[in-house]
């Protein structure tokens, strides 16, 4: 829902009818019902603006909210409430990237046996770590601890940490 999805492409990717998915869409905003009101704050100030943006003050114009088509403004309100969103959660992804290898740069040189371990990629919101095995749960408590504390929220970020010897044999890690 917050990425402005709707009644069609939910039913679609849902495999459902058009009803339950607008039926699903209404229970959605009826339970969370502050979060509708914030869409529409984030639509009403991209329109006078002309631009949103994200947590940390980077911003993204649309010029779609001014388009003379209806079906292009719908995508303009659609890339505002998005990209607050989508742009902030980047950020702070980016953010706990630098914090991590911060602290994996000075354990390295600090400890007598550094921590065999390094970023391997990024995938949207997820981090993907070569590690040997002895170093897993040190890095893992250092993984944790950075990303969940990469930048300040009134709500704690939750993370989730897998490990496997390839990213499809991946299970839960518990700390």
């Amino acid at each position: 829902m917050i990425y402005g999805v709707g009644t069609a492409h939910l039913a679609r990717d849902l495999s459902t009818s058009r009803d339950d998915a607008q039926r699903f869409i209404d229970g959605f905003f009826a339970h969370y019902a502050q979060v509708q009101p914030f869409f529409d704050d984030l639509i009403r100030g991209a329109q006078q603006s002309g631009l949103v943006t994200t947590l940390l003050g980077r911003r993204r114009p649309i010029p779609e909210l001014l388009a003379g088509h209806e079906h292009i403004q719908k995508q303009g309100e659609r890339f505002a409430i998005n990209s607050p969103i989508q742009g902030s959660a980047a950020d702070i992804i980016k953010l706990a990237m630098i914090h991590l290898q911060r602290a994996l740069s000075t354990l390295q040189t600090s400890l007598q046996t550094p921590l065999r371990a390094h970023l391997l990629l990024q995938v949207h919101d997820e981090l993907v770590f070569e590690v040997h095995p002895d170093d897993l749960l040190p890095l893992a408590a250092l993984v944790r601890h950075h990303m969940a504390n990469a930048f300040p929220l009134r709500v704690p970020l939750k993370v989730d940490l897998c490990s496997g010897t390839n990213w499809a044999d991946t299970s839960p890690l518990s700390l």
